[in-house]
Formats: C-alpha cells, structure tokens, sequence
C-alpha cells in the first residue's frame, strides 16, 4: 500500500530554511512522532505529516510507505531521490538524511 502527498514545497526538512537544514529521504513514523513532527510540526506540513503517519501505521500491510514531496519531484520521489518516505522497515536509527551539500549546493547561500 502506498500514499502520495505532493506538495509546492517538497519532503520533510529539520530546520528548513537554515543554514544547517537537512531533508529526510526516508524516516520511520515512531521517529517523527518523537520529535517535533506530526500534529506540533510547524506550516502547513503538520496536516501532511500527521496524514503520511497515520496511513503507515494503520495499514495492515506492513511494507505500507508514505511519501511526501514538491509535485514537480514526482517521478524522483518514487525512486527516493527527492521528497520523504515514511515506513516502518529498513530505516536506520529511525531515520536517514539527504546529503544537503550534494542536492542542494546552493542551500545557505
């Protein structure tokens, strides 16, 4: 089973519009509900997180994924190289991060 959020605004960032930024590629639904994620995450993403999160968990297939990402990523979202994907397997430590420095060279400038 899998849910497709498409948005203006692409996947899930910990402090998005920092120099220090980082996009999720792939994250677990127990990690973002440990953090700031979900119902507390600030915008407009807050909804959409919560949505990925619950489709996720209250599948009964449990290779059941979520992705959020910028509708013009659709296709690299599929791939997982854009936007975020929300699972409960294969996801180190809760959570893996994009390299910032490589998909967005110019972030921080």
């Amino acid at each position: 089973d899998g849910f497709i959020v498409l948005t203006d605004g692409g996947g899930i960032w910990k402090n998005f519009g920092k120099p220090d930024a980082k996009e999720m590629a792939l994250v677990t639904p127990e990690y973002l509900l440990g953090t700031k994620a979900g119902k507390n995450f600030p915008g407009s993403m807050g909804p959409k997180i919560e949505a990925a999160i619950k489709f996720v968990q209250e599948s009964s297939n449990p290779n059941a994924w979520a992705a959020i990402g910028d509708l013009r990523d659709a296709a690299k979202i599929m791939s997982n190289n854009e936007g975020t994907i929300v699972r409960h397997s294969n996801v180190p430590g809760g959570v893996v991060w994009r390299d910032a420095a490589i998909e967005n060279p110019s972030q921080g400038e």
